[in-house]
């Protein structure tokens, strides 16, 4: 339990929240359901799953839901059946790969420079090729926002203290589609 991780000092596990950009694109979707309707959509890098989950309550045709971390995608697969969403999780390491999606969702992958170089390049050859971008972040130091249309800017009223360490203590996340 999230008591007992914190009486061993090791704070509450990354998938074990949502997010500030995760909770951004999950708010966007639900109110842009057309995003993702009828279109195959990966979630990267997915923690707890909240933005495949909602993709696929607004009908996507299909969402993956990747992360590199087995626990993480065991609580995507937890949240996905709690909340009647039939998605497809993955350990895989999707960067620099192309499956084909409509839309692929990136919440905060931002919080390192070299992650958000690599991650940042692949989603633009993605969007080259005429996949839709969509990054939910709280305006991190690696966002390259330059590169960067910001469509959505949501408030954060409540946040995990460790995503508020991590954020510097933000209270608000954007949508961002790229250039």
């Amino acid at each position: 339990t999230l008591n007992e991780l914190d009486e061993e000092k090791l704070g509450c596990p990354y998938w074990g929240f949502a997010w500030p950009g995760g909770r951004a694109l999950a708010r966007y979707l639900a109110e842009n359901p057309k995003a993702v309707n009828g279109r195959s959509v990966l979630d990267f890098a997915s923690g707890c799953g909240i933005s495949g989950i909602v993709s696929k309550l607004q009908r996507a045709k299909g969402v993956v839901a990747s992360d590199i971390d087995p626990l993480a995608v065991c609580a995507i697969d937890m949240n996905a059946k709690v909340n009647s969403s039939d998605i497809r999780t993955t350990t895989e390491d999707l960067i620099g790969k192309d499956h084909g999606w409509d839309v692929v969702l990136a919440g905060d992958v931002c919080y390192d420079k070299e992650l958000s170089t690599n991650v940042f390049e692949w989603l633009r050859t993605l969007h080259k090729r005429g996949a839709t971008i969509l990054i939910g972040d709280p305006g991190r130091h690696f966002l390259p926002q330059k590169h960067l249309n910001q469509i959505a800017e949501y408030p954060l009223h409540t946040l995990a203290p460790d995503a508020l360490d991590d954020n510097n203590g933000c209270r608000s996340a954007s949508v961002w589609t790229i250039r």
